[in-house]
């Protein structure tokens, strides 16, 4: 029998201690490729958890980080709402007060203009005054001229005697204390006329000063009457911007209350941070105003 060689089979069958040992290595390499392969998909899987909670982490911080931003933007929004609020009453006050100087100026310029038709009447009633004086003036005038022209009648017919000579004497004494009394009466007429002629220049003085404040009133009148229109204007812009504020700051709430999803809260944030902005540009154009 030791010259006969078996199959490989039979030899196998006939040796079951080699074909046990092959087995075991075959199944301790398979074994040791399994536990390398659940090892590995333990060491993703750690990664994915990792990064799983990385995610987590971060989502958590920047919903946060959100929800802090959006509280904020909130606050900003509610004391921008309040100043612009307090502004608008500013703005009111103001309003009102323009609207006082509005009546006190019309009042002021009707009594302006009624003091002006009372000068005019003045200066009228001194002019008449004055050509009366001239009239009085020039009639004295007349009767001096008439007076010496018979003195000098008298004189030309000098021979009719004593009593021509009494007449005479007569006469001149009479001129003597006509021309005495005019005399006067042209005194006092002149004085009567310089002072009426101050008075009228000073009423012409006090008539032009009184069209100067009109002038300067009517002005006044006008620049504030403009002022009030803007203040008009301005307070209805306000009240506009004001309303669409609280209408976004709504929207907002309304979305904080809905979503828990971060673009959602970024886009919520982002909202109140120009909403900031527009309440912010308004209540820098109502201070502006103001001053």
């Amino acid at each position: 029998m030791d010259g006969l060689r078996l199959p490989p089979l039979i030899e196998e069958v006939m040796d079951p201690s080699g074909l046990l040992e092959e087995e075991r290595l075959a199944t301790a390499h398979q074994a040791e490729s399994f536990t390398r392969q659940i090892q590995r998909l333990q060491s993703q899987l750690e990664s994915v958890r990792e990064e799983l909670d990385a995610l987590e982490e971060e989502k958590e911080s920047e919903l946060s980080e959100a929800q802090e931003e959006l509280r904020v933007a909130q606050e900003e929004v509610l004391l921008l709402q309040q100043s612009a609020e307090e502004a608008a009453g500013e703005r009111e006050n103001d309003i009102a007060s323009m609207q006082e100087d509005l009546c006190r100026m019309r009042a002021e310029l009707q009594r302006l203009r009624a003091a002006s038709q009372g000068h005019e009447l003045e200066v009228t009633t001194l002019r008449a005054e004055l050509q009366k004086l001239h009239a009085a003036s020039q009639g004295h005038e007349l009767e001096v001229t008439t007076l010496r022209a018979e003195i000098a009648m008298k004189s030309r017919g000098g021979g009719a005697g004593d009593g021509a000579d009494g007449s005479m004497s007569q006469l001149k004494e009479d001129y003597h204390s006509l021309r005495a009394d005019r005399t006067d009466d042209i005194y006092v007429a002149l004085t009567k006329e310089e002072t009426s002629d101050a008075q009228l220049r000073e009423a012409e003085e006090r008539a032009q000063e009184v069209q100067r404040e009109c002038e300067g009133l009517k002005e006044e009148l006008v620049e504030l009457q403009t002022l009030y229109d803007s203040s008009q204007r301005q307070r209805a812009g306000l009240d506009q911007e004001l309303l669409c504020c609280r209408a976004e700051l709504e929207e907002l709430v309304s979305h904080r209350l809905k979503g828990n999803k971060s673009e959602s809260w970024h886009l919520a944030v982002a909202g109140a941070v120009a909403m900031t902005a527009v309440v912010a540009l308004v209540l820098s154009g109502i201070m502006r105003a103001v001053a």
